[in-house]
């Protein structure tokens, strides 16, 4: 434990068939400290985040849960269907998410989490619970940390170009640029670390969807169930990933539910009341709905 950079330098080469900058200037990686295990959510929950979220997170997510429970509400006394299944208008022509994950490897054991976005940067969530996020188009990079003032979290932000990093950071964008390789040359095999694509067929984001009015959108948090991988955005989206290749994502700002079929099919619903949803829908809706009341609650 302890040398995970100099473990990295030998995956590098070995499924990206390259050298690290390092190695070709004949000098040493030094060790870096062991990052932190993984904390779990609950027994139930295995994963991966904070055990400590901030005010604002806990009331978007309450938002959320609000948001659903009300969709899932009895319209009429009458009607005892009406509450086994959430009721919403007709499917709307929102632009829908302009940011998700689309990929994900779990490194969680020794570094984070590395996922891709469907307009291609590169995220990593490390497991000291901070964050690094690459535009690769343009070069820029992201790294933001966390720290309490008053007794309050608060969020940290340094941006730089990957061409001229902070020396601080150079382990953390040794293990960036191995992660967006990995995802490049491991799809489909079956050694090593799973590269998962949540959905093949999506096509990807436009070319503006990277930033939010805070800087580039990343993966705050994140966790897998039984049958889903649960992903909570910066942009205060959250994206729940089933293992059967269909998707949710709930946008609590503009109160729309996306759903992606197997096929990559993407439909969007306001989350304001009068039509059923197929029960295919609906059934994914209540899970992502029980599992935002255990986040909340926990």
């Amino acid at each position: 434990p302890g040398h995970y950079v100099d473990d990295m330098a030998s995956d590098f080469k070995r499924h990206c068939h390259m050298e690290s900058p390092d190695s070709r200037a004949g000098a040493q990686v030094a060790p870096a400290e062991a990052l932190p295990p993984s904390q779990a959510l609950a027994p139930q929950l295995p994963a991966a985040g904070d055990a400590d979220d901030d005010e604002e997170d806990k009331c978007n997510l309450t938002n959320m849960h609000q948001q659903l429970e009300q969709s899932f509400a009895c319209r009429t006394q009458g009607d005892p269907q009406g509450a086994l299944e959430p009721a919403f208008t007709a499917p709307t022509e929102s632009r829908g998410p302009t940011v998700w994950v689309s990929e994900y490897a779990d490194f969680s054991s020794k570094y984070g989490l590395a996922y891709k976005f469907g307009n291609e940067c590169i995220g990593v969530r490390f497991n000291d619970s901070t964050h690094m996020v690459w535009d690769c188009c343009r070069g820029v990079v992201e790294y933001i940390s966390r720290s309490r003032e008053e007794g309050r979290p608060q969020e940290s932000r340094a941006s730089f170009h990957m061409q001229e990093p902070p020396e601080a950071l150079t382990k953390k964008i040794t293990l960036i640029k191995y992660f967006k390789c990995y995802l490049q040359k491991a799809k489909g095999r079956k050694e090593g670390v799973e590269v998962v694509v949540c959905n093949d067929k999506v096509a990807g984001a436009p070319d503006d969807a990277v930033h939010n009015s805070d800087g580039l959108v990343y993966v705050k948090r994140w966790l897998k169930t039984k049958h889903a991988i649960i992903f909570r955005l910066s942009n205060k989206s959250v994206q729940v990933s089933f293992f059967d290749k269909t998707e949710i994502i709930l946008s609590s700002e503009e109160r729309i539910v996306s759903y992606t079929d197997q096929s990559g099919q993407r439909i969007m619903f306001s989350l304001q009341s009068l039509v059923r949803p197929p029960p295919d829908i609906a059934k994914r809706l209540k899970y992502t709905k029980d599992i935002l009341f255990q986040l909340i609650h926990r």
